[in-house]
This record gives C-alpha cells, sequence and structure tokens, in this order.
C-alpha cells in the first residue's frame, strides 16, 4: 500500500511538473472563434476545427483592408493553480508591421487565406487548411498549460473593429 501511494505521489509530482515545465513548444488550439464582444465587427473569423486533418477551415471576413491602419491588441492569461492569470497583454502595433517583422509566425495564418503580402484586401477569404501547431520564432521556449485569450483589431482611436477568442494549450514540441 506504501509503494502504490509512494507512486502515486510521484506520478501526480510528475504531472505537476511537466504542466509547470517550460521548453520547446508548440501551441495547439481548442477553440478558436468570434467574440462576445466583437465590436463593429468589420473582420470576423468563422472556422471549423476538422480533428482529422488537425486543421482549421472557414471563412475570414473584412469590411476593410487589414493594413497598418489596423493595429492588433493581445491579451493572453494563463491557467496556474486552477486561477486564469495575466500572461501577456498589450497593443502590439500595425497588422502589416507584425507580418513584415513575423513573417514565419503567421505564414500558416497567410497560406491558409492564400495571401503572401500585406495589405490584405477587404472582402471574404476563404481558410482552408489552417493548421493547428504554431511556433513563434522570436519565442523558443513557453511555459507549458493552458492559454485562454483574445486578439482585438483595433482602428488608430481604439475603437474595437473585431475581435478572435482563442483557448490554447501549450505543449512539449
Amino acid at each position: 500500500m506504501k509503494i502504490q501511494l509512494y507512486f502515486s505521489s510521484l506520478l501526480f509530482s510528475a504531472a505537476l511538473a511537466l504542466e509547470s515545465s517550460e521548453g520547446p513548444y508548440s501551441l495547439k488550439f481548442d477553440a478558436l472563434e468570434q467574440c462576445v464582444d466583437a465590436g463593429t465587427d468589420e473582420f470576423h473569423l468563422n472556422v471549423t476545427y476538422d480533428e482529422e486533418k488537425g486543421t482549421y477551415s472557414g471563412i475570414f471576413s473584412k469590411n476593410k483592408a487589414l493594413d497598418d491602419d489596423t493595429e492588433i491588441a493581445i491579451h493572453i492569461e494563463r491557467l496556474v493553480d486552477n486561477e486564469w492569470k495575466e500572461d501577456i497583454s498589450g497593443n502590439v502595433g500595425g497588422a502589416c508591421s507584425l507580418i513584415r517583422i513575423f513573417p514565419s509566425s503567421v505564414q500558416s495564418m497567410l497560406d491558409a487565406i492564400n495571401f503572401s503580402e500585406c495589405p490584405i484586401p477587404e472582402g471574404t477569404s476563404v481558410v482552408k487548411n489552417m493548421k493547428n501547431d504554431f511556433q513563434f520564432p522570436f519565442m523558443t521556449t513557453a511555459k507549458y498549460g493552458k492559454r485562454r485569450g483574445e486578439m482585438t483589431f483595433l482602428d488608430k482611436k481604439g475603437k474595437r473593429l473585431g475581435c478572435v477568442y482563442m483557448k490554447a494549450n501549450v505543449v512539449p514540441a
């Protein structure tokens, strides 16, 4: 009985250590959908996940061009001890500037909507087979565990033009 209890404790400790550890990672989305508060909804993502392929497909509607007049703000929380805590938050700049600075970070997203450069014109883009496996080259390691957050599209005055809600798991690569 003592050995079984000891072994169970070791497994529990190992699971906790894995969840709080850090290293090379892959970001896997559990949910990727429109926020409850989408603002004016000028940017609207509507995708579904194909578990067999491990990809998202659907549409990305844009009532205006996605360019540097569109700022991107992110707010990400990390689950720590069953409580959501702020992980990353802030305005990260114009959409096209981000694409130019970190092209490989968003390449699978751009490929999925069949665009290779910015600005991305207004209209409806078909999202096809967007991989559910992301790494960011500017961030070689990350703390493993669950995340949730929003990526918000803003005009230069801070008006909310659209928003994507995400739930994800950061897992070892």
